[in-house]
């Protein structure tokens, strides 16, 4: 195949799907096609290890946000199970306020709630806490017709929201010594990758080859400290890499190995749901509720917020019983229940009273709200068969039309 024709189909499947790392393209294509990469015009920047937050404004100016896979937007009930998108929801709404943005255009962030937002620890904070790293153009289906990354329009609208744009390592067309030197790096083994730099810089050793006058990085005053990986962004978007630590690879590693071969048992969990479910049936619960809201996702979050502080009111010396363990991470104050999208405030109240509720609160939101379309670690068939048919009553209800006025006794059901 030739070359042109290797960067049309790569460029296309970078636009669909992701990042390749230049490893890979190195392993797979050989190294006549990353001398052809390497001779041409080269745009490199730095990639944050922040929290992946897109942004998107609607014809009729509303806007929308996204997590890291980027299909639907984040809802309601995403941001009340955990606070972490609250602020950067909150800053860009402020900053767009009434004014018109190009309803097409979907602008792509790292956002960092600290200075340690996944697993590198900087210096300090981008302005903001963003750092606007791309653009999509997006068509009427939600398809990305064009990636846009070029550092002039980013630049521009990094402005516009006030933040963060991308730190730029090098533009311009690497020395043939340069070339050399990163198509040495490219041939070393990954084993032998991570001995070299469990003990010295892999920031310091690859910034060198690119810059070496450059003393920091975007957010760290000095090389000696880690950095994610860089960004190459050969002749102006036609193909684009990554070039990661490898010492931060292998911690993605083990990280994923130890979640794949965990062995803890999850019986706090299904207790949770087993009891909720049966006093929810044995109750017939559903009849003392209706959902309010403009749409089916506000009504759920209205009625199951209400229902579950009333579960919670009538077994709480049996779940005060239960030892739920969170995970390390869900102990940061991003990960709390956020109360701010509670409309109930006889059920915030019960919650700030009750703070050892929040993860029952957080169980049992997040489980009833879609269908489970298959068994996972946590839920078996049978659970799942369960959680379905309760999915399918809550439905009835959030999937009404509200009437205008409500009845005496419908008015107290929303109490």
């Amino acid at each position: 195949m030739h070359f042109t024709e290797k960067i049309r189909k790569f460029k296309k499947r970078y636009t669909m799907a992701g990042l390749q790392h230049l490893f890979d393209i190195y392993s797979k294509q050989g190294s006549e096609f990353i001398n052809n990469l390497f001779n041409k015009k080269l745009v490199v920047s730095e990639k944050p290890d922040g929290s992946v937050f897109s942004a998107q404004q609607n014809s009729n100016g509303t806007m929308d946000f996204f997590k890291r896979d980027d299909r639907q937007p984040i809802t309601k009930l995403d941001r009340t199970i955990m606070s972490l998108y609250e602020p950067p929801i909150e800053y860009i709404q402020k900053t767009v306020g009434s004014k018109k943005l190009p309803d097409n255009l979907r602008f792509g962030f790292e956002y960092f709630q600290n200075t340690k937002p996944v697993s590198i620890a900087y210096d300090r904070l981008p302005k903001n806490g963003l750092v606007l790293t791309h653009m999509k153009e997006m068509n009427d289906k939600g398809k990305v017709t064009k990636f846009i990354d070029d550092p002039k329009t980013l630049k521009k609208w990094s402005k516009y929201f006030d933040v963060e744009e991308p730190f730029i390592i090098f533009d311009g067309t690497l020395s043939k010594l340069q070339k050399e030197q990163l198509e040495d790096f490219l041939k070393t083994p990954f084993e032998d990758l991570v001995k070299e730099f469990k003990t010295s810089s892999f920031t310091k050793y690859i910034v060198s080859i690119l810059d070496p006058k450059l003393k920091k990085t975007a957010l760290n005053n000095t090389l000696d400290k880690p950095i994610e990986g860089l960004v190459f962004k050969f002749n102006d978007g036609e193909y684009l890499a990554k070039v990661v630590d490898p010492m931060f690879t292998q911690m993605a590693r083990d990280k994923a190995f130890n979640r794949a071969n965990q062995t803890e048992t999850n019986d706090e969990f299904g207790l949770v749901l087993y009891s909720f479910i049966g006093w929810f049936e044995e109750n017939d619960v559903l009849k003392d509720f209706i959902a309010d809201g403009s749409n089916e996702d506000d009504k759920y979050l209205d009625l199951m917020t209400r229902v579950v502080k009333r579960f919670i009111d009538e077994n709480s010396t049996f779940l005060k019983g239960l030892n739920i363990k969170k995970p390390d991470f869900a102990k940061a104050p991003e990960f709390a229940l956020n109360t701010k999208m509670i409309k109930s405030k006889e059920v915030v109240d019960f919650i700030k009273k009750n703070k050892d509720s929040e993860e029952i609160f957080k169980i049992l939101l997040s489980s009833f709200r879609k269908l489970k379309k298959r068994k996972t670690k946590r839920i078996d068939d049978n659970l799942k068969n369960q959680i379905n048919l309760v999915v399918g009553k809550i439905k009835d209800i959030t999937s009404k039309v509200n009437e205008t006025f409500l009845t005496f006794r419908e008015w107290k059901k929303t109490l």
